[in-house]
């Protein structure tokens, strides 16, 4: 399947039509871009992609004939668009026309109900009415439609560059030097606190919401979500990046153990930011079930199961080892550590197996081990040269695959069991295929590391912004039970 025909792919049902040229294009620029390391072209390439997929997603829950009060909440879309275009042109039929042909009502509307809405667009251009309250009566006249899975796919890569242009832009401001380190570090700890409970919060209401089988209640959670992850991804990327330079300074000074705190942070703050894409497309997805829109077995399951499991439950993580720790005596035994990246690579072995290897150095004491991972490749997930990594794996004293040497096999997340028991997992899962919080599901997290390309030259090792090349662009019926990205 071409990169074109998943955007266009509609499924077993004819899904909601967004801008697929307009996104396909800014897909396109932002792929250039980050060969160029073109900052300014990743920002705009990825608010047109987070644009266009609003528009097709807001439209078809505001579409949504199940339940009257979803089309205030998500028409509030279709308003704001018009608005944008009238304040531009002062001209309602200019603007109307623009409007129209934007990904907002790029949909197979009949003739009649087109211009239903234009007169009502009109009545709210000269504010006879109030579009919170009125704009649902003549959305409550459109027949469901399924949420676009192009639309999903685009909403992850334009989240994910969004927050890729924050980091690499704010990683150029220095370090401020009259500011102790620890202050800063703890600053980020502390920012990083905030943004991750404030998430919390957003998905434990959306979660009430699904319990309580209240459609329009669940419309506005995810709203409220989305509103909440669309503003917060760049202000935690660069947060991200001063995580990065101060663990960098740290590192440089010598001081091994704040510099793995510090990184251990940083990668604890990429996976809050990971959540906050992942959370937002499975709050579409959920408010589209809640409104009576189709999807998968899997988010209806989600959807139905929010009342009866708690929202957070335990990782299965393994006992937490300093590398220079690792001993005989652990042969076998799934550990935990946290070490940086001294060198990373990938092969195919002789069953035609992809096996990503990162080699680790223990800062603090200077010991190293390497990780192996099925199925991983390192730089297309981000992972750079110098980042922090903590992951969970068996550690063998003998490893066939490291030459009989000591190393370890990344374990992966059994997430459709972890599911079962915790609500956020069964949001982990609710955004695959489009967004993986955990790449092919490994138990991994990462500092988010920089991105620094020249044209027609890629160095590996400095590629962080590499996952956006790599996402697939998913269709949850051909292929539901991978929980890979």
């Amino acid at each position: 399947m071409t990169l074109l025909e998943a955007l266009l792919s509609k499924g077993d049902t004819p899904a909601v039509s967004f801008d697929a040229t307009l996104s396909l294009e800014a897909f396109l620029s932002l792929q250039d871009a980050l060969t160029k390391s073109d900052w300014n072209t990743v920002g705009n390439s990825a608010i047109q992609m987070i644009e266009s997929a609003f528009g097709s997603l807001d439209g078809a829950l505001a579409r949504s004939d199940k339940h009257e009060l979803l089309g205030p909440v998500f028409a509030s879309g279709f308003v704001a668009t018009f608005v944008s275009h009238f304040v531009q042109h002062a001209d309602f039929e200019v603007a109307l026309s623009e409007f129209e042909q934007s990904a907002d009502l790029n949909t197979p509307f009949d003739q009649e109900a087109r211009a239903d809405v234009a007169e009502r667009l009109r009545a709210v251009a000269r504010g006879d009415i109030d579009p919170f309250d009125r704009v649902r009566e003549e959305i409550s006249e459109f027949t469901g439609s399924p949420i676009s899975h192009g639309a999903l796919s685009i909403l992850a890569r334009g989240l994910l560059g969004l927050a890729h242009h924050a980091f690499n832009r704010s990683l150029s401001n220095p370090v401020p030097p009259f500011v102790p380190i620890v202050a800063q570090v703890d600053a980020c700890e502390a920012l990083i606190d905030q943004k991750s409970a404030a998430l919390t919060e957003h998905i434990s209401n959306l979660q009430a919401a699904c319990s309580a089988k209240q459609p329009e209640s669940v419309a506005f959670a995810a709203l409220m979500l989305r509103q909440f992850c669309h503003r917060e991804i760049p202000q935690l990327a660069r947060v991200l990046a001063a995580c990065w330079r101060l663990a960098d300074a740290l590192a440089f000074s010598g001081s091994g153990s704040a510099a793995e705190g510090c990184g251990d942070l940083g990668a604890r703050g990429h996976l809050v930011l990971r959540e906050m894409i992942a959370f937002t497309i499975s709050g579409y997805r959920l408010a589209g079930v809640a409104g009576g829109l189709p999807d998968t077995e899997q988010i209806q399951s989600l959807y139905e199961s929010a009342g009866s499991l708690p929202l957070d439950g335990t990782m299965p993580n393994g006992v937490n080892r300093a590398i220079h720790n690792l001993a005989a005596g652990d042969d076998d035994t799934f550990v935990e550590i946290l070490g940086r990246i001294m060198d990373l690579s990938s092969r195919i072995d002789d069953e035609d197996r992809l096996i990503g290897r990162i080699d680790l150095t223990d800062l603090s004491s200077g010991a190293e081990v390497t990780a192996f991972g099925f199925f991983l490749n390192p730089v297309s997930v981000g992972m750079t040269k110098n980042a922090f990594v903590r992951l969970s794996g068996t550690f063998h004293t003998k490893l066939d695959l490291n030459d009989g040497l000591p190393g370890i096999i990344v374990d992966r997340l059994p997430l459709a069991e972890l599911a079962n028991g915790q609500w956020r997992a069964g949001l982990v899962r609710g955004a695959m295929p489009f967004f993986p919080v955990y790449r092919n599901s490994h138990n991994t997290r990462w500092t988010f590391g920089p991105h620094l390309q020249t044209q027609g030259s890629f160095d590996p090792a400095t590629a962080g912004a590499s996952e956006l090349n790599f996402l697939r662009f998913g269709i949850p019926e051909e292929d539901e039970s991978r929980d890979d990205g």
